[in-house]
């Protein structure tokens, strides 16, 4: 991280006071640099044809550069790598597409070792309208220190239920698996992905299984609704997962949930946005499974525009929201501890009666701050507007809500639900200060 020059220090600390003390100051929780491919002691290795791919992929190689280009038809059953790589890149300098009628046209599998890999400008193309394994997929037996996977294009049908890309980084049926960091993937395309762009698993609880991961400037995009598929998301990240930096990513339609992040720790999701208008679906979607180990986790900036809840936490503790802009058609949901709101802009104009914000049950120790929380203009927009702004429900204690806006929109009839003032039904130790209550 490169030092503030002086003139703006005082600003930048300033600024730094708002931030998560997780990080101590802001820090990337991820380094994509480590473990990268050294081009500069590579000899190329034309690939010519299916077979010649075929080869490379199940033999040994170091410091080898593969030359693609063209269509390789890899057929229902796709390719695997299975041989040991260190130092290798897979690059097609004018494009190519490794184009399968299955679901899967790349395996990553077996115990060889796979070190400093790339794949770059790659196109992955599927016709499959099934079900199977993602297009280009890692399983269980594989540990790898460093994969980029940069400028690639993932193409689906739209149908079926098969994702993009997908890590299996511990199998629940062998109960075993590899320990693998440092993916860096970067300014990639998923386009009408039939289920996830992304699924990267590590649900073996062990131990941390997966860490050091970056995941920046990719864009997730669907053109029709898959009915048959219920978990179409832009990014899945779950399981013992360790410092994840997942920044300026942009999600187009997707289902369900755009960001989904279980079971995470050490991670900043920075200035990412995502726009749903075809099916239902969350924001962001911060949560545990039962593990109790959600938690460092901070989402700064963005802007969000979607067909059910911006975002919602359950589960999870020291999480922390630092600005942006959200609109939605749910009100927000928080379950969770220890963790703060702060310079938030929320608009929801919601398809059945709620209040825009809710502290559920069991919220303690949480914070509330500098926030606009509106349900403004939306009758106008054709749905309904909040039946209170924001909300403490019985069981929450120790939160603190301070410096908020209150915007409650009015009714088809011209009034309001309620007063648009904060809601206290949990304990005395919740605290309300410095609200401003507007009505529309």
């Amino acid at each position: 991280m490169k030092k503030y020059q002086l003139a703006v220090l005082p600003f930048v600390l300033s600024w730094l006071g708002t931030f998560p003390t997780c990080f101590g100051s802001s820090t990337i929780p991820a380094d994509s640099s480590r473990n990268r491919v050294n081009v500069a002691v590579m000899t190329n290795v034309p690939i010519r044809n299916v077979a010649e791919l075929n080869r490379f992929l199940t033999s040994p190689q170091t410091n080898k550069r593969a030359l693609l280009s063209g269509t390789y038809n890899v057929g229902a059953s796709g390719l695997q790598r299975t041989g040991a790589w260190n130092n290798v890149l897979v690059t097609a300098p004018t494009g190519a597409t490794i184009l399968t009628s299955g679901s899967t046209a790349l395996l990553f599998q077996g115990p060889q070792a796979m070190n400093r890999v790339k794949l770059d400008n790659l196109t992955f193309r599927s016709t499959s309208t099934g079900g199977g394994y993602p297009m280009l997929f890692s399983n269980d037996l594989v540990s790898f220190h460093g994969w980029e996977i940069a400028r690639c294009t993932f193409i689906g049908t739209g149908t079926g239920n098969y994702n993009a890309f997908g890590i299996i980084q511990y199998s629940t049926v062998s109960k075993s698996g590899g320990s693998s960091s440092d993916l860096y993937i970067h300014d990639c395309s998923f386009l009408n992905i039939p289920r996830m762009g992304m699924e990267i698993l590590s649900q073996g609880y062990d131990k941390v299984r997966l860490a050091n991961l970056t995941i920046v400037r990719n864009r997730f995009e669907n053109k029709a609704a898959n009915s048959g598929e219920k978990y179409r998301m832009a990014t899945s990240l779950s399981g013992l997962i360790t410092n994840v930096y997942h920044a300026r990513n942009r999600s187009v339609n997707a289902k369900d949930i755009a960001y989904e992040f279980v079971n995470v720790k050490n991670a900043l999701a920075d200035n990412n946005t995502a726009i749903a208008s075809l099916e239902t679906a969350v924001g962001y979607s911060i949560t545990d499974d039962g593990h109790n180990s959600t938690e460092r986790i901070t989402v700064r900036g963005g802007n969000f525009n979607m067909t059910s809840r911006p975002f919602q936490v359950y589960g999870a503790r020291d999480v922390h929201f630092i600005g942006g802009t959200y609109l939605g058609h749910r009100g927000i949901d928080i379950n969770c501890q220890n963790s703060t709101f702060d310079g938030l802009n929320i608009t929801v104009h919601s398809t059945t009666v709620e209040s825009s914000w809710q502290f559920s049950a069991a919220c303690s120790g949480n914070t509330l701050a500098n926030s606009v929380i509106s349900s403004f203009g939306a009758v106008k927009a054709g749905y309904h507007p909040a039946f209170e702004s924001v909300v403490l429900r019985s069981g929450t204690s120790n939160n603190k809500i301070s410096r908020v806006t209150t915007r409650l929109g009015r009714k088809a009839d011209g009034v309001h639900y309620t007063d648009g003032s904060v809601q206290n039904q949990g304990e005395s130790t919740n605290t309300v200060q410095g609200v401003v209550v507007k009505l529309e």
